[in-house]
């Protein structure tokens, strides 16, 4: 059974979507929540104002204290540069921010507190420093450990976005198990208070010589520097990693491939659908796994390029949007899409999905979002596309005294007859006032079926005698027209004959509600007016 996350999590990417983005039909993709890592500590107000940013080859795209766009580095605790990348998370379809507090509590902390009380995103933190600086011996270790939880919980866990799993706020700790028996510490190390889950790398515990069969299952929540490793709760997607730029031999690199590694990342989460997908990260430039829209600002630092070589400076934010919107079923307008099974390429395109013949017609900037297997034929040949997010239906309250009635109705079908373009009749979003607007109206509006011919919710003998006594003639919904051809026939008994009883009784069998009409036919004289389509 998939875990709970407690908290108020939707899909974000649907405030970027427009109305010709679409769903399609079928169980969900995948259904993991998404977060992310966030890296805290860049700072350009501290008395070493580049400390943070002195060994980083790439500049972000961000808002400064003005309020203002710019591509540069900046302090992780500006309110315009976390409300810019809350906003550019949330289109992405990131769920919550894992707060990055594995340098020291200290290194960061004041920064997490600006992002949790900005309440726009959920929020939870990861912690390990001790396991570095914390002391000679295991006690010591967990001495400061200690220290560091205390901090999380008088001054994060209890704020109301802060991310709750399985009735307890959520806590990573991070350790790399290449550091010393001292880190053994970690697996038996935890806090009743938290949802306690760890991190590690795979390299890490591949060069410990630790039996990566044998590593507890919440052990994998960010820094993947190697392969993925399919956990049940938790599985990492990561661009790529390096940090040769900063330790020379002693450092480790991962290409990205322009994209490819974060692509097949996705992919094998998205085949485990784990109840977490943790993206790591947004933004360490350190180390160089950020996905944040961002470009070199010096030589030798890698460009993002799209399929065509041209430099693409948010392509792992459109991978990410592309990969999340899957779990609502969902393809994004302009976005193309291919799969792993064929090397086609289509683009989605006013709501229908069109053909690329050759790569080089990909507009430049452009990211390809692999499906997995053969969904993208599925999803053509037999998936049904509709719009989303679903439009909104007008009111049903057409005469606006705060009553949904028939008096709407009646006000629908003149609308009707008199051939209206107004938008407020057009129920069925077709751009025209029709007998499809005033069945939607019914059914979805009203609450009832094809039938109720004067409106009481129920399909029953009253009804059937209000068609009785139109049938044969041209007439409206409310003398019988169930089918809205503008004539009360057999057409309309059977329809009424599928939905006799609604709301109260069993369906009776055609035969006897023919009979019955017969007799009422019978009793009704030759004479009787054509009713007006009231």
């Amino acid at each position: 059974m998939r875990k709970a996350l407690q908290i108020a999590i939707s899909l974000a990417f649907c405030a970027s979507t427009t109305q010709a983005d679409v769903s399609f039909s079928g169980a969900p993709v995948y259904q993991a929540t998404v977060g992310a890592w966030w890296t805290p500590f860049y700072d350009l107000n501290s008395s070493e104002p580049a400390k943070n940013w002195a060994d980083t080859r790439y500049d972000a795209y961000h808002s400064n204290p003005s309020g203002q766009t710019a591509l540069g580095t900046y302090s992780s605790g500006w309110v315009q540069t976390i409300d810019s990348q809350i906003a550019q998370m949330k289109a992405a379809g990131i769920d919550f921010v894992l707060s990055d507090l594995t340098n020291g509590v200290g290194n960061g902390m004041s920064e997490t507190e600006i992002l949790i009380q900005r309440n726009t995103i959920p929020v939870a933190a990861a912690i390990g420093g001790p396991l570095w600086f914390g002391g000679p011996t295991p006690a010591d270790v967990q001495a400061q450990m200690q220290l560091e939880v205390d901090a999380v919980w008088n001054k994060l866990a209890n704020q109301p976005n802060y991310v709750q799993y399985e009735g307890q706020p959520l806590l990573v700790a991070y350790a790399s198990y290449d550091q010393g028996t001292q880190n053994m510490l970690l697996p038996f190390w935890g806090d009743s208070r938290f949802n306690v889950q760890r991190a590690t790398g795979r390299l890490d515990a591949a060069n410990a010589n630790l039996d990566l069969d044998q590593l507890p299952w919440d052990s994998w929540w960010g820094w993947l520097n190697e392969d993925q490793f399919a956990s049940p709760t938790a599985m990492v997607v990561s661009p790529g990693y390096d940090t040769v730029h900063l330790r020379g031999s002693a450092g480790f690199k991962k290409d990205r491939f322009d994209g490819e590694v974060y692509i097949q990342q996705w992919l094998g989460a998205i085949a485990n659908d784990p109840d977490f997908v943790i993206i790591a990260s947004w933004n360490d430039y350190n180390e160089e796994n950020h996905i944040e829209p961002s470009e070199p600002r010096v030589t030798g630092a890698p460009q993002w390029k799209d399929i065509n070589g041209f430099q693409t400076s948010d392509l792992y934010v459109q991978l990410t949007q592309g990969y999340t919107a899957l779990r609502a079923n969902v393809l994004i307008e302009g976005f193309y899409y291919s799969e792993e099974s064929s090397s086609d390429i289509y683009r989605l395109e006013q709501g229908s999905l069109i053909y690329i013949g050759a790569v080089s017609q990909i507009e430049p900037n452009s990211a390809v979002v692999r499906l997995p297997g053969s969904l993208l034929t599925d999803i053509r040949n037999h998936r049904t596309l509709s719009t989303y997010p679903p439009p909104t239906l007008p009111s049903g309250d057409l005469d606006s005294n705060g009553i949904i009635s028939a008096a709407d109705f009646d006000i629908l079908l003149d609308a009707i007859h008199l051939g209206s373009i107004d938008p407020a009749y057009d129920y069925d979003f077709s751009g025209t006032i029709d007998a499809l607007d005033a069945r939607v109206w019914l059914v979805q509006i009203f609450n009832t079926r094809s039938g109720d011919i004067n409106l009481d919710h129920l399909i029953d003998l009253n009804d059937l005698s209000l068609l009785a006594t139109y049938f044969g003639q041209s007439g409206s919904y409310k003398q019988g027209d169930a089918n809205f051809n503008g004539v009360i026939d057999l057409l309309d008994l059977s329809i009424m004959a599928t939905n006799f009883g609604y709301n109260s009784v069993p369906e009776p069998a055609f035969a006897w509600l023919t009979a019955t009409l017969v007799g009422h036919v019978y009793r009704r004289t030759r004479s009787t007016p054509l009713k007006s389509r009231k």
